[in-house]
């Protein structure tokens, strides 16, 4: 046909005089290699994450078996708490289970922790199945549960 342009003639001719490299694909093993070096730059700004080197099986066997110190404490712990937080079945953290309570404690602190408590939380009914625990025992168990030191004032 006189007079029709081929586009692709047409944009040969204008683009022949420039030198231009074809785009270079990354091999894979570069892409590899630049996403191993983000990851690790993430992780280094990551929060320091606490440390537990049990397994899942060890740290479900030491939540059945643990108690507090505090006979009187014991025996509500033993009652009420360790009923969902020794069993790994149910879903609940598990008491010394340091990686999993250090995240609630970030995510709600000591005083979200005890309203949760107080007021219930999920599964956990209010006053997690101790209606005679005290605010100051709820406190002590809560930082038996997450493996912390006793609240300030504590025996």
């Amino acid at each position: 046909m006189p007079g029709s342009v081929n586009p692709s003639a047409a944009y040969a001719a204008d683009h022949s005089s420039r030198k231009t490299a074809p785009p270079l694909k990354p091999s894979r093993s570069v892409l590899a290699l630049g996403l191993g070096a983000a990851l690790m730059g993430l992780a280094a700004c990551a929060p320091d994450e606490p440390q537990d080197t049990r397994s899942p099986e060890e740290i479900a066997e030491d939540a059945r078996a643990r108690l507090p110190d505090d006979p009187v404490l014991a025996e509500k712990y033993a009652r009420s708490c360790k009923t969902c937080h020794g069993d790994p079945m149910n879903g609940a953290p598990l008491s010394g289970d340091i990686k999993a309570w250090a995240k609630r404690l970030e995510w709600r602190g000591r005083d979200g922790l005890l309203q949760s408590t107080l007021n219930g939380f999920g599964a956990m009914p209010p006053l997690g199945l101790c209606p005679d625990c005290s605010v100051e025992e709820f406190e002590k168990l809560i930082a038996f549960l997450a493996n912390q030191p006793q609240p300030e004032g504590a025996p």
